[in-house]
């Protein structure tokens, strides 16, 4: 299973001879108490890993954390080195001592000891790679998708289609693999361009002419080597629905998160979601004109929640799921992207929206770590003895 995925190739010269960490393993653990590993970082670049620290570093710094539970700390970085510090701040980050895959391996599993972990990683190798690492051979259950949902749902073009085949209503929307693809001609414009597995709207254009379309299929392509290119659903409205699983496996809608757009500002770039990073390196959330509970009537939310359910549906989700949906002027509903991921930080779309339910944090956290154990226990039974 685990070969599946991108598997990292470590540097030789990254050996550590002896394998030595910032975190304080001589404490004994009280009765009663969960160990939580949050990890965090990149192995793809720079930019991953700022957003990624941040979210952790909020997440572990959550006034409402209960103090039944360990929080420990594992960075992945570019250069595929591991580290544990003592938080996700960068000084202790620099601070701990670098080790290579098979010592984290060994350290997490035979010092650690972890009982969840809960990932901050939101690069494609962090989604995939490093799920799997912990769920399929460290035998750690992870709070959210499994790593088959996280490939399936970081593929905007494959998602989208399986959706589709659920009775999810998507824009039309076209795969291309070259800059000079035949069909760009007659697509209808305005479009969408974007990259097939890229996050946080990257490379995402949106086109009026097809002297634009062919720059920006080319711009998109230096991010992927796959682009997506999109109707274009004018505002209307952008609406995030969110959707958590109860342990009788039922779903429950959470209240509506609305990014307010218009015809001047008609889309969410870049800009809107995450500002440029800070004297520390690291980078801050945007701010940009939201709403939730957002006002929605009772015929609009009735679809959002069918199409949500269905969305969860079809691409397995477990635990929690969140959805983009568009609304264009005529009130029509259009399923844009999943957004499987939840960081437990204060301005996280999926704790905002839980803030205005019964399942505020802590108990939508631990709900979902309580699922997560489940899992593993489940699966302990199922193996043969």
């Amino acid at each position: 299973f685990f070969s599946q995925y991108y598997c990292p190739q470590l540097p030789t010269n990254a050996m550590s001879p002896n394998l030595q960490t910032s975190v304080d393993t001589t404490a004994p653990t009280p009765p009663g108490t969960r160990k939580a590993i949050h990890v965090f970082g990149s192995t793809k670049d720079e930019y991953y890993s700022a957003i990624s620290v941040y979210y952790a570093k909020e997440a572990a710094e959550a006034s409402w954390m209960p103090k039944t539970y360990i929080n420990q700390f594992a960075c992945v970085s570019p250069d595929l080195i591991w580290r544990f510090p003592t938080s996700p701040h960068k000084a202790d980050v620099e601070a701990a001592k670098p080790h290579t895959l098979s010592e984290a391996m060994d350290y997490i599993r035979d010092v650690l000891q972890p009982d969840v972990m809960i990932p901050h990683m939101y690069c494609p190798p962090g989604m995939t790679t490093y799920r799997a690492l912990f769920e399929q051979c460290l035998n750690v259950p992870v709070v959210g998708c499994d790593p088959d949902c996280m490939s399936l749902t970081t593929d905007k073009f494959q998602s989208q289609a399986v959706c589709q085949a659920y009775g999810v209503t998507i824009p039309v929307t076209a795969l291309v693999e070259k800059a000079d693809d035949p069909r760009l001609p007659s697509v209808t414009l305005p479009a969408i361009v974007k990259p097939c597995c890229e996050d946080n709207s990257i490379g995402l254009a949106l086109v009026h002419s097809t002297e634009e379309l062919y720059k920006a299929v080319e711009h998109a392509l230096t991010t992927d080597t796959r682009v997506v290119v999109q109707q274009y659903i004018p505002p209307g409205r952008e609406i995030r629905v969110g959707l958590v699983e109860l342990p009788d496996g039922t779903l429950q809608t959470l209240p509506k998160y609305e990014y307010f757009v218009s015809p001047e500002d008609p889309i969410r770039t870049m800009a809107h979601k995450y500002t440029d990073k800070d004297d520390q390196g690291e980078l801050k959330l945007a701010t940009s004109q939201r709403k939730c509970p957002a006002d929605v009537d009772p015929e609009l939310e009735a679809e959002l929640d069918r199409q949500a359910k269905l969305a969860h549906k079809a691409l397995k989700h477990r635990d929690y799921s969140l959805f983009d949906f568009r609304v264009d002027p005529q009130g029509k509903v259009y399923f844009l992207e999943a957004c499987p991921y939840v960081s437990f930080t204060p301005g996280c779309p999926l704790m905002v929206m839980t803030d205005h339910t019964d399942l505020k944090c802590p108990v939508f956290w631990e709900l979902c770590v309580d699922e997560a154990l489940k899992r593993k226990a489940k699966a302990a039974k199922a193996q043969p003895h």
